[in-house]
């Protein structure tokens, strides 16, 4: 149980792929699609973390990415479908992109 009485599920098996977090809460279903990245080691700190979604593709410097998007459409859609057809209510589940950027140990 989450903080508002929500429920997170981990690792859900689908047919082909897995959707790493489903988040079941008051505010509606989520299907999240988590991916990381080392941070890049130039440029201004507050630049190097910073990631941007234009709706289609995942950007920050150094990495773009344009096939993530599609990924957690298809999931939500997937999730949507599932969900819909076991429950014989409407339920649509939106796509989520989680990005962790991680800074590389410095050596001793």
């Amino acid at each position: 149980m989450i903080a508002g009485g929500g429920r997170v599920l981990h690792d859900i098996q689908a047919p082909g792929f897995n959707i790493d977090h489903v988040v079941v809460a008051p505010g509606g279903v989520f299907a999240v699609e988590t991916k990381h990245r080392l941070k890049p080691t130039r440029g201004k700190p507050g630049e190097q973390a910073r990631v941007t979604f234009d709706g289609t593709a995942l950007a920050l410097p150094g990495w773009t990415d344009m096939k993530t998007a599609e990924q957690a459409r298809a999931q939500g859609r997937w999730l949507s479908e599932r969900l819909t057809t076991s429950a014989g209510l409407p339920v649509s589940a939106r796509p989520v992109i989680c990005v962790w950027l991680w800074r590389r140990p410095r050596s001793r």
